[in-house]
């Protein structure tokens, strides 16, 4: 089974690496076997969840940037990164690593109300905007920062661009629609500094964020 007395968890050896041989998206095949449901999958990696367990279970592809992460997350713990269970284990046979992280909620989709992200994280959101905007880089949910913000202030042309540029501006947003947490600053300026370091490229779409409870997580930046 995947888990055993110690994490619990340990993949079947001999059968996840017959399948992953003989098949070329093996990994569906064996959660479902054992139980276990896949949450997503994306370029290099997939998550599945066991009902029965508090945790879930994630494989990702050897050479992805999310051994990196994992590495900095251990030596930076914060409430906005992942909780990791014992250390990143490879199955054998294959090129993939698997580990076990806390169970985290979606943050929600995009609909007729908007985006879930921004409306219940804008400050958050206007933090890491405003961080990246500083150093030039790509913010993905900037369209529609600028959006919440126009609706939020509709008598006002309110957009992320103006009040980088003007702090009184600035200040009085935050007045109105809260501060965000101290321990998102911290994260944010920490996972600024370490993509700078492996000059990583950030890759944060929404459903790269999740939530533990009111508390907004990444889950996986790069």
């Amino acid at each position: 089974m995947i888990i055993n007395k110690y994490f619990t968890m340990k993949i079947q050896e001999l059968k996840i690496t017959k399948l992953a041989r003989d098949h070329a998206e093996p990994w569906l095949e064996v959660f479902e076997h054992y139980g276990w449901k896949i949450l997503g999958t994306g370029r290099e990696a997939y998550v599945a969840l066991n009902p029965r367990k508090n945790y879930v279970i994630k494989i990702w592809r050897r050479g992805s940037n999310y051994n990196k992460y994992v590495d900095f997350v251990k030596k930076h713990p914060n409430p906005h990164f992942p909780r990791f269970f014992r250390e990143p284990r490879r199955i054998p046979g294959t090129n993939f690593y698997y580990i076990a992280l806390e169970k985290l909620e979606p943050v929600g989709s995009q609909g007729s109300q908007g985006n879930r992200l921004v409306k219940d994280f804008l400050p958050e959101m206007i933090y890491m905007g405003l961080a990246f905007s500083d150093q030039g880089r790509y913010f993905s949910q900037l369209l529609d920062v600028n959006r919440e913000l126009a609706s939020r202030f509709p008598t006002i042309s309110y957009r992320l661009e103006s009040i980088a540029m003007n702090p009184e501006l600035h200040e009085m947003v935050y007045k109105t629609i809260g501060y965000p947490p101290e321990s998102w600053k911290k994260a944010i300026e920490q996972i600024m500094e370490f993509a700078d370091s492996w000059q990583l490229e950030f890759d944060l779409p929404d459903f790269n964020f999740m939530r533990w409870h009111s508390t907004l997580v990444i889950t996986d930046p790069f």
